[in-house]
């Protein structure tokens, strides 16, 4: 995930690299040609070059902080094209002890926790869709404990008009809204729950660790997304309140 829309530690990693190429191709074309001092002369700069990378990164890590966006901020994704223009917020938040529809039901061991994501497209081109691949989300509450999504009831919330389909496993997404829903069961006295939710395919994930001051880079603290301090309204409560938005919406594909 990028701090700052426009992916600056993505351009200074491409940088990096494509100097690092070069000095790589200088120091083949050295050691063909057996010219020792060249050959020398470029491992050493390459090898400050990475280690000047490394003691950025590393040094971003370690004085980075936990950061916790409100409802509605944006935790934007860098990926495997480094163009950090898709994001992430929280629209909504309800609770429910169970959840049923046409015979199904589900009932929570604490209480069901479900939130409304809607995701974001902030690049130039408006043909452009940006696309998030493995999406993984989890609720952590003040004591750190961390809590799986329900899949049951996710299956269930993704039936009524109300709400949005559950989060796929691959999501395009456009310029137009895009909403999609995560459900966790919950003790009903948790405290200060937080949203985790980032990039789950390997390869956005290894190229994140190695980006400057990146929330999932190496040893960086992460960003979360805020749920409400407040304690959720019930989800009878809303689904009059929840009819006229997500019409006006395209919810993610089902």
């Amino acid at each position: 995930m990028q701090v700052f829309v426009g992916g600056g530690n993505a351009i200074f990693f491409l940088l990096t690299v494509l100097f690092t190429g070069f000095l790589a191709l200088v120091g083949l074309f050295a050691w063909r040609k057996k010219n020792r001092h060249a050959l020398r002369a470029v491992t050493g700069v390459g090898a400050v070059v990475l280690c000047v990378y490394a003691a950025l990164l590393v040094t971003a890590a370690m004085a980075s902080q936990e950061r916790v966006l409100s409802k509605g901020e944006v935790k934007w994704f860098c990926g495997f094209y480094l163009d950090c223009h898709l994001g992430v917020s929280v629209a909504k938040v309800e609770s429910a002890k169970s959840i049923a529809r046409q015979g199904q039901s589900v009932t929570a061991k604490g209480a069901f926790w479900i939130v409304t994501l809607e995701f974001h497209n902030s690049a130039r081109n408006p043909a452009l869709d940006m696309t998030l691949y493995h999406p993984r989300a989890e609720l952590i509450d003040a004591t750190g404990a961390r809590y799986a999504r329900s899949v049951e009831a996710e299956k269930i919330t993704g039936q009524l008009p109300t709400y949005a389909s559950p989060i796929k496993e691959q999501i395009s997404v456009s310029h137009a809204p895009l909403f999609a829903t995560v459900v966790f069961d919950v003790p009903p006295d948790v405290t200060n729950p937080k949203l985790n939710i980032d990039e789950g395919f390997i390869v956005d994930r290894v190229i994140e660790l190695v980006l400057v001051n990146d929330d999932n880079s190496i040893l960086h603290k992460p960003t979360l997304l805020a749920l409400d301090a407040s304690r959720p309204r019930p989800l009878t409560s809303l689904l009059r309140s929840i009819r006229h938005v997500f019409p006006r919406a395209r919810l993610a594909s089902r």
